[in-house]
């Protein structure tokens, strides 16, 4: 199916054809497609996470709610950043050291 074109408008595609800039190869789209796809896929932590982080225990002290939504709303959010590098072409060949730099 045809992802590209959906992302991008026709007038910018026009001007790549008047300036000889040859249409993106099956792979180049496909390679778009699966980044697009991961971008939507760990962009926004779940509903069901959300619900999860913002959800208080009856334990909690009121003046500890605040710091304990933001540091788990602060480990969901790297653990997305984690998953959707992960998902990235080449990125579980390189060093470990390089992922982690990447990933700061």
């Amino acid at each position: 199916h045809e992802v590209v074109p959906r992302y991008l408008s026709e007038k910018l595609m026009e001007q790549n054809r008047q300036k000889n800039i040859p249409p993106l190869s099956a792979n180049q789209k496909s390679l778009i497609a699966r980044l697009v796809w991961y971008q939507e896929g760990y962009e926004q932590p779940s509903d069901e996470d959300l619900k999860r982080v913002t959800q208080s225990d009856e334990e909690d002290e009121e003046s500890d709610l605040p710091f304990r939504q933001i540091t788990e709303m602060t480990i969901l959010t790297v653990q997305l950043i984690v998953e959707f590098a992960k998902g990235l072409p080449g990125f579980s060949k390189i060093s470990q050291s390089d992922q982690i730099t990447l990933l700061k």
